[in-house]
């Protein structure tokens, strides 16, 4: 078989007009960013955890690109090479009129754990909780690394964009103009 693995990152809104794929409601890293606006609160402690943005228009022609190169190699990793940090995220909404409070560890995993009690806001910090033990304990992870895949791109003519403020605010305008963070019980 002559094929590729393409393992592909955080995928996003489109790059050229902000529009987000149809399952945005399943999206994981989405859904994050809905239960730190149900919260009201972000803790201190991750503000500076990177945070990778795939556009996937940006994705598929980076795929594209992939899927024709030529020789022996057949595992890519085709995610944005540009990071940035929760802080940039969480700042963003702000500018958008999010009402989103940096807070000390201690007083976020607090309202998480008085949140989780509440039926109507349960549901929407259930993926939040996994990664706050309560207890402490620390959490390692392990980085991923594309840059192989990134010198392959260079090498075919493609380089991802870089994920700035506006790229940000217009994902954000987006999925508020979608309802996404209206209804803290989805």
């Amino acid at each position: 078989l002559d094929g590729r693995i393409v393992r592909v990152g955080n995928l996003m809104s489109r790059l050229s007009d902000g529009e987000f794929q149809i399952n945005f409601v399943t999206n994981g890293f989405m859904r994050t960013l809905k239960a730190y606006k149900a919260l009201g609160q972000f803790p201190m402690g991750a503000m500076h955890v990177p945070a990778e943005f795939s556009p996937i228009d940006s994705t598929a022609a980076a795929i594209l690109r992939l899927a024709a190169c030529e020789g022996d190699f057949t595992v890519f990793h085709a995610y944005n090479s540009h990071s940035l940090y929760m802080s940039d995220v969480i700042y963003a909404m702000r500018a958008h009129g999010f009402a989103v409070d940096i807070v000390p560890d201690e007083i976020f995993s607090a309202a998480l754990r008085d949140a989780s009690g509440h039926e109507e806001l349960s549901g929407t910090v259930l993926g939040l909780i996994a990664y706050d033990s309560g207890d402490g304990s620390v959490r390692y992870e392990i980085p991923a690394v594309n840059d192989f895949t990134a010198k392959v791109l260079y090498r075919l003519g493609y380089k991802w964009p870089v994920t700035d403020d506006r790229y940000l605010q217009n994902a954000i305008r987006a999925l508020e103009t979608l309802g996404f963070f209206d209804d803290p019980r989805a």
